[in-house]
């Protein structure tokens, strides 16, 4: 890897714009050739979103979500110009690209 892709390594931030860029970029090879997953019915484990930075504390009951739900939830969020929230909505697409992840792994 080039010396520049290394740039962020030791820095405690990053532009959310890479991250973006780094998603669609990783989507498009992890998934190439594939034209759908089913998801539907497909339940997964999952931290809840308040204890996934608290490393220092026990660790937490995982709760289990549903895939299909998740993708229905992500589509609610996106309709709802007003929908207050932003950060749950991040981690259902996270808890969708695991599910996608372990998928494409089987």
């Amino acid at each position: 890897m080039p010396e520049d892709d290394h740039k962020h390594a030791g820095n405690a931030d990053v532009a959310l714009s890479e991250i973006t860029d780094l998603a669609h970029q990783i989507l498009a090879r992890a998934t190439r050739g594939a034209r759908r997953i089913e998801v539907d019915g497909q339940y997964y484990w999952t931290p809840p979103l308040d204890s996934v930075l608290d490393i220092y504390t026990e660790r937490p009951e995982l709760v289990m979500g549903d895939a299909g739900e998740t993708m229905r939830n992500l589509h609610r969020y996106l309709e709802d110009e007003d929908a207050p929230y932003h950060a749950q909505a991040l981690a259902w697409l996270g808890q969708l690209l695991q599910v996608v992840a372990a998928r494409i792994n089987q």
